[in-house]
This record gives C-alpha cells, sequence and structure tokens, in this order.
C-alpha cells in the first residue's frame, strides 16, 4: 500500500467549491463504477470517502483546495500524475462552466 496525501486549488468561490464538489464525485461514480463502489458522504457535504477495490479515499474541499487522502494500491499511486491532471483539467471546466462538470 502506498500514502496518497493530495492538495490541489480548486479556484472557485466557497458556495461553487461545494457544488461542483458534490456533482464531481457523482459523475465520477456514475462514470467509474468498476472503480468506485461506495461513497460514504459526511452529513455536511464537505467530505466523502471513496471505496473500491482495495482501497478507500477521503475527498474533501476548503476555501480553496480541493484534497484527496487515504492509502492505495502502490499500483494505483503510479497513476498520481495523470489523475492530478484530470482533477485539474476538471476544476478550470467547472470554472469556465458554472453549471458543474461536462
Amino acid at each position: 500500500m502506498a500514502e496518497l496525501n493530495v492538495a490541489i486549488k480548486h479556484g472557485q468561490a466557497l458556495e461553487a467549491a461545494r457544488v461542483n464538489f458534490e456533482r464531481a464525485i457523482l459523475k465520477a461514480k456514475a462514470d467509474h463504477s468498476r472503480w468506485i463502489h461506495k461513497v460514504d458522504w459526511a452529513d455536511d457535504r464537505k467530505s466523502a470517502v471513496l471505496h473500491g477495490p482495495s482501497y478507500a479515499v477521503t475527498l474533501s474541499f476548503d476555501d480553496q483546495h480541493v484534497y484527496a487522502k487515504g492509502k492505495i494500491p502502490l499500483a494505483l499511486k503510479l497513476f498520481e500524475g495523470p489523475v492530478r491532471r484530470y482533477v485539474e483539467h476538471m476544476l478550470a471546466d467547472m470554472a469556465a462552466k458554472p453549471d458543474g462538470p461536462a
């Protein structure tokens, strides 16, 4: 297992970040159900734990960043760079389209 500890600046107002955080997780769950089996939301919806084959990752956000923390299989750690770029692209797309991810 490998540690995942990522922070990505989201560049959005807090309320926009809240809406887009939820939309992005729901979209990821729908699009990647093979890898994301279950999502456990915090009561305030500011964090969620994504569960999949051999991993659990906590996603959260604050007024400046989106965070991903957890233990993941080493093979998934190799995809950290591409996943970071995908998230950065998604954040840029959400900033350009206030209705959320495409």
